[in-house]
């Protein structure tokens, strides 16, 4: 039995996902399965894999059924003590799999150990590493999760009891579920970290997180799902409360001009229960029964008198 096995999700990334074969092929630890499942392709990824690596790694077609779906296959299908993902579209360096299987095992209290990482890739980026800027402590808990999350899903090592325990990845959410399950683990197991760069994350123009309706739908469900579960202080509640009172009028903006009016209304109606005394809420509303065309103007003069309205508050 190896005591890790390694989940690489794939899908339409036949143009990256030798790189990230071979990444895992390289590592220094070798006591490893490597699972790749692919979640529908038809960009070849299947003749890909077959020609350049045969059976060095167990290959699983399936359905398009999303990343979540295709992640808790894998982990279905694992057999280690151990369990780290690894993206299509992202690499490992070659002595990740040691220092994080080292580190478990020297710190059985751990359950979940997660690494620093950098960036590479065809976009510009703002930051030189993953967890550069980020306030660490001994432990990574709910709350820091919660409020600051940089964990990739390709730079962390998880013993497996901790599915047996929390469950599977939430396939509902179309993006945040990564951060979902983390918490999730964070609930019952402790969580630390490696303050060593061990993975790069590849940016490109097809990266989920520049999907803005995949974006809004996952971290608002994440945040409503959790924010009544996390023990937070009367501080911790107004800043999570002034966090997403910025994000409505940026959510809202988006689906005036990209989605249907039923949809914004519903976002809309959220936006007047939470927050009934904000005038720019049933404004919001009010637009969106007009045409698109005109809201998007009138839109961005919005936001510029909210955002100045905002600072003077905070001003005062």
């Amino acid at each position: 039995m190896p005591i890790v096995s390694v989940v690489i999700p794939t899908y339409q990334y036949a143009g990256f996902v030798g790189e990230a074969i071979d990444s895992v092929l390289a590592q220094t630890y070798t006591d490893y399965e490597l699972i790749l499942v692919d979640d529908g392709s038809t960009d070849g990824t299947r003749e890909v894999v077959a020609a350049a690596y045969g059976n060095q790694i167990k290959y699983i077609y399936q359905d398009n059924r999303g990343l979540a779906a295709a992640r808790n296959t894998g982990i279905r299908a694992s057999k280690g003590e151990y369990l780290s993902f690894i993206d299509a579209d992202d690499v490992w360096l070659p002595n990740k799999l040691e220092l994080e299987v080292e580190f478990l095992d020297t710190h059985p209290s751990v359950s979940m150990v997660c690494s620093n990482y950098t960036y590479f890739g065809s976009r510009g980026r703002q930051k030189k590493t993953g967890f550069e800027g980020v306030p660490l402590a001994f432990g990574y808990g709910q709350k820091e999760i919660f409020f600051h999350n940089p964990i990739s899903a390709s730079a962390v090592l998880i013993k497996k009891l901790c599915f047996e325990k929390v469950g599977d990845f939430d396939e509902s959410m179309i993006q945040c579920e990564d951060l979902d399950m983390w918490l999730r683990i964070a609930a019952h197991f402790e969580i630390d970290y490696i303050n060593t760069p061990l993975s790069k994350y590849r940016f490109h123009e097809r990266n989920m997180h520049l999907k803005p309706e995949g974006c809004i739908r996952g971290f608002r469900t994440m945040r409503i799902k959790w924010i009544q579960k996390i023990p937070l202080n009367k501080v911790e509640l107004k800043t999570l409360r002034n966090r997403f009172h910025r994000s409505y009028p940026h959510w809202i903006g988006w689906f005036l001009g990209n989605s249907t009016p039923p949809e914004t209304r519903e976002l809309c109606r959220e936006y007047i229960r939470l927050y009934p005394y904000d005038p720019f809420a049933y404004v919001f509303w009010l637009l969106t029964f007009l045409p698109s065309l005109f809201t998007r103007s009138l839109i961005s003069y919005l936001r510029k008198m909210k955002h100045s309205l905002m600072r003077k508050s905070s001003d005062n």
